[in-house]
């Protein structure tokens, strides 16, 4: 297996829109059955914006808690309701910045390096982030240690979260909300004639950095075109009831895959809103459920 890391990013404009803001579709890596043996002394750097997202953007600061309860305040309608109850002062319910490939997927201090630019990152809630998905991270790593297994991990997003406003109704949340939460609309014959730096202007006039409604993970054995899915959801705000409506259960109930080894240091919790609900399920029903998964033929199921 070649190529340690790859992020597949997007930057497509749509014929209705001003500008789609860029996201990522997913990350690849090599999950080397050498990480027993991987560097654990580094440094965690600061995130990097690079050459990712337009200039004046300030990506790192969209990501505090004083902004994000603007940012969401802005979205549902209230201040109040954003500060007090979606993202409070204190404690694990804020959007962090979430890891696609896991620095803790790397053995050497450069690979995990890497992994630490905004291109790599989607706002993940932390009760999520460290929770159930940190536990489904962790499960992957040890199977690659106990059966020197080498695996390609995709990690990608689909969806943009939605949260209840004044008047209970769902809104879709980003991180950088337009003011008045519309995208300007600009006449196709225009479209072909804009440039960068045009875009990057109006680029505030867009919704960006979207909240994403499901994590996913696609760990495949190349040895074997052998894979399986695994889903996250994220958002801690969610009821139980819709936690296990079919909205958020993609692939459908019955094609989940309850005992799937990769689920084991989870467990009962696999269904505890507030640490994110997981599940396992076959390579196509995920690639039915999330068109951003790639095509990767028919592989059979990965039994570990």
């Amino acid at each position: 297996m070649n190529n340690v890391l790859n992020i597949f990013f997007w930057r497509k404009i749509p014929p209705n829109h001003l500008a789609t803001p860029p996201r990522t579709l997913y990350a690849r890596h090599i999950l080397a059955r050498q990480v027993v043996g991987r560097d654990t002394r580094n440094d965690r750097p600061r995130f990097d914006s690079a050459d990712h997202f337009p200039d004046g953007l300030d990506v790192d600061r969209c990501y505090t808690r004083a902004r994000q309860q603007v940012a969401i305040g802005k979205q549902v309608g209230s201040f109040h309701l954003a500060s007090s109850k979606y993202v409070p002062d204190s404690g694990d319910v804020f959007l962090a910045r979430g890891h696609l490939a896991p620095n803790a997927d790397f053995v050497y201090y450069a690979f995990q390096d890497a992994t630490f630019y905004f291109v790599n990152v989607a706002p993940q809630w932390q009760s999520f982030n460290g929770g159930n998905w940190a536990r489904l991270e962790g499960q992957v790593r040890r199977v690659v240690e106990r059966q020197q297994r080498s695996l390609l991990v995709y990690t990608g997003t689909s969806g943009v979260m939605e949260l209840d406003d004044t008047f209970g109704e769902k809104v879709q949340v980003y991180l950088h909300p337009h003011p008045d939460g519309n995208r300007l609309p600009v006449p196709r014959c225009v479209q072909g004639l804009l440039h960068r730096n045009f875009l990057k202007l109006f680029f505030f006039f867009t919704k960006s950095l979207p909240c994403v409604r499901f994590f996913w993970k696609l760990v495949l054995d190349p040895s074997e075109h052998s894979a399986v899915g695994l889903v996250g959801v994220n958002n801690p705000h969610l009821t139980r009831e819709e936690s296990l409506s079919g909205a958020y259960h993609v692939c459908g109930r019955d094609n989940e895959l309850v005992s799937h080894r990769l689920l084991e240091s989870i467990g009962a919790r696999r269904d505890d809103v507030s640490e994110g609900v997981v599940y396992a399920c076959r390579y196509r029903h995920l690639k039915e459920a999330f068109p951003e998964v790639p095509d990767l033929g028919k592989p059979s199921l990965l039994i570990l």
